[in-house]
C-alpha cells in the first residue's frame, strides 16, 4: 500500500527473483497463458492404494490452503486493509496474472522531468492531527500552532503571541496551549515544534527513549550543559557530568547525528524525475481516472511450476511449490487490492476536487482522508498508505496526491474555505499587485475579508513565506 512505484517494482523484481512461481507477465505470455487447477486443494483420496506418505502430504496440503484462507481471512478483518473494499464480482481475473490494466488506458506519459508538487511541512503535520484524540478547541488551536512554525519546523512566536493573533479573539489558558504543542512535538519528525534548539535535540533525545548510556550522557550534556556544549567547554563538561572525555566525545558524536532543523526536508520543491500512478483526463465532459499500467510491472503465476506441483515426486519438492505457489497468490492478491484501492481513492479525490480541475487552485475544497475513507468505507489508515508517495497527472501538472489535502478555514458566513486554495488567491493578489506599492500582509488580509475570508495577518505571513514569496518591501519595485 504505502511503496511508491519504484519501490514496488523493486519488490516486484526481488519477488520474481526468489519465486519460482512468478513470471513476468510479457505479451506473448499473456496471450498464450495456460490454466490448471487449484495444486493447493487438490484431492489424493481417489487412488485407495495411496501410502502413508501420500495420506500425510493431503494433510499438509489442507494445511497449507487453511493457512492461506487463514491469511485473506486475516485481511478481510484488518482495519487498515479492509479488502471488502474490493468488488468481487469485478471483471478482471486475477488468479493467476496481475496485469496493471484495471482501467482502459487512453495512453501513458513517459518518465520524464516534472515540476512536483510535494507535501509542504504543514499538511505533514495536519495529516497527523487527524490520529489524534484531541478535541475540537485543541485541534483549532492545534491547526494554529502548526501554521505558525518556521520553515525549519520552529515555534519562534510565543504562546502569547499565537494567542493574542487570534482573529476570533477566543479566551484560551497558557496550560491548554501547552498542552497542545506538547502533543504536537510527539509528532514526526522528530524535534518538531521545538522553541529552540535545545529543546529540539531534547525532544529527539526522548524520541530514543534514552536506555543506551551513550544516549542518557547525551540527553544529560543537552539537558543540564548545553551552554557548555555550544561552547566546547570540555572540562567543565567532564566536571559537571562526571565522565571521561572519551565518553563525552561519544556522547557528542551521538548528538551530532540529530537533526537541528527537521522542517527543511519538506522545504526544497525540486524538479525530479516522476512516472505518475495515475492519469486524470477530461474525456467527453467527465473526469476520468485511469491507472498507469507502466507504473510497475505486470507478473503471472507460471503454469508451467503450478501444474508441476501435482506432479511432483516427493513431499518435500510438493513442499517447496507449495509455500511458493501461496506467497505468489498472495502477493498477486496484495497487488489487485493496492491498484482497486488506489484506483477508487483518485476517483473519490477527483469527485471531492472537480472544481479543481475545472476551475483552479483558488476552488480547492478542504479535504481530510477521513473523509475519503467514509466514503470508501475502510480505515483512515487505508487511505493514509494508498495516497502516500504516489502521483496523479492531470491537465493541471503532476501533484502527489496528498497536495489534495489540506485543512479548512472557516469564513465570516460560516462556511469552510480550503488554505490551499487561500494561498492561491494570497498569489493571485502579489501576481496583480502594482510592483511600485506591492501589498502588505494587512493588506492581503483585508482583500481576503472582501471574500468572507477571516485569516490573521500572521496566518497570511505565513502562506505567503509558504509560497517564497517575499516582504512587501522586498517586492517593491522603484518606477
Amino acid at each position: 500500500m504505502q511503496l511508491s512505484s519504484v519501490e514496488l517494482s523493486q519488490e516486484i523484481q526481488t519477488a520474481c527473483e526468489s519465486n519460482v512461481m512468478l513470471d513476468w507477465a510479457d505479451e506473448s505470455s499473456i496471450n498464450d497463458e495456460a490454466s490448471y487447477d487449484e495444486p493447493l486443494a487438490e484431492d489424493y483420496t481417489d487412488d485407495p492404494h495411496q501410502d502413508s506418505e501420500e495420506l500425510l502430504d493431503e494433510d499438509e496440503a489442507s494445511s497449507d490452503q487453511g493457512e492461506l484462507n487463514e491469511l485473506h481471512e486475516a485481511l478481510d478483518h484488518d482495519p487498515g486493509i479492509d479488502l471488502d473494499a474490493v468488488d468481487s464480482s469485478s471483471e478482471q481475473e486475477w488468479s493467476d496474472t496481475y496485469l496493471t490494466d484495471l482501467a482502459p488506458s487512453t495512453g501513458n506519459l513517459d518518465r520524464m522531468v516534472l515540476q512536483t508538487y510535494r507535501t509542504s511541512l504543514t499538511d505533514h503535520l495536519f495529516d497527523q492531527l487527524e490520529q489524534l484524540d484531541m478535541s475540537g478547541n485543541e485541534l483549532n488551536w492545534a491547526l494554529r500552532i502548526i501554521e505558525s512554525l518556521s520553515p525549519d519546523g520552529y515555534l519562534t512566536d510565543s504562546l502569547l503571541d499565537i494567542a493574542q493573533d487570534s482573529s476570533a479573539h477566543e479566551m484560551v489558558s497558557e496550560e491548554l496551549l501547552l498542552s497542545v504543542l506538547k502533543k504536537i512535538q510527539e509528532l514526526h519528525p522528530p524535534g518538531i515544534g521545538a522553541r529552540n534548539l535545545r529543546e529540539c535535540l531534547l525532544i529527539q533525545l526522548l524520541d530514543t527513549h534514552a536506555m543506551d548510556p551513550v544516549e542518557k550522557l547525551a540527553f544529560q550534556v543537552v539537558d543540564e550543559c548545553f551552554d557548555e556544549l555550544t561552547s566546547r567547554d570540555f572540562s567543565s563538561l567532564e566536571r559537571m557530568t562526571g565522565s571521561s572525555r572519551e565518553s563525552l566525545n561519544e556522547a557528542i558524536s551521538f548528538i551530532q547525528t540529530l537533526n537541528p532543523r527537521p522542517g527543511a526536508e519538506f522545504c526544497d520543491v525540486e524538479d525530479n524525475y516522476i512516472i505518475p500512478d495515475v492519469f486524470v483526463r477530461h474525456i467527453d465532459g467527465e473526469w476520468v481516472v485511469d491507472i498507469n499500467d507502466d507504473a510497475i510491472p505486470s507478473v503471472r503465476i507460471n503454469s508451467i511450476y503450478a501444474q508441476a506441483v501435482s506432479e511432483a515426486t516427493s513431499k518435500e519438492q510438493r513442499s517447496f511449490l507449495r509455500a511458493q505457489l501461496r506467497d505468489a497468490k498472495v502477493l498477486l492478491d496484495g497487488l489487485k487490492h493496492r491498484s482497486s484501492t488506489l484506483l477508487k481513492a483518485v476517483t473519490a479525490i477527483v469527485e471531492e476536487q472537480r472544481a479543481f480541475f475545472e476551475k483552479g487552485e483558488s476552488f480547492m475544497r478542504p479535504l481530510l482522508r477521513s473523509d475519503i475513507a467514509l466514503m470508501l468505507g475502510v480505515h483512515e489508515s487505508t487511505v493514509s498508505r494508498i495516497t502516500m508517495r504516489k502521483y496523479m497527472s492531470c491537465p493541471r501538472g503532476v501533484f502527489e496526491l496528498s497536495y489534495f489535502f489540506s485543512s479548512h478555514v472557516h469564513t465570516v458566513q460560516g462556511n469552510e474555505i480550503s488554505s490551499r486554495a487561500i494561498k492561491a488567491l494570497i498569489r493571485q493578489f502579489t501576481d496583480e499587485e502594482d510592483p511600485s506599492k506591492p501589498l502588505s500582509d494587512s493588506s492581503i488580509v483585508t482583500l481576503l475579508r472582501d471574500k468572507d475570508i477571516r485569516i490573521a495577518r500572521r496566518t497570511v505571513a505565513k502562506y505567503r513565506e509558504s509560497l517564497s514569496i517575499p516582504p512587501s518591501k522586498a517586492r517593491q519595485i522603484s518606477i
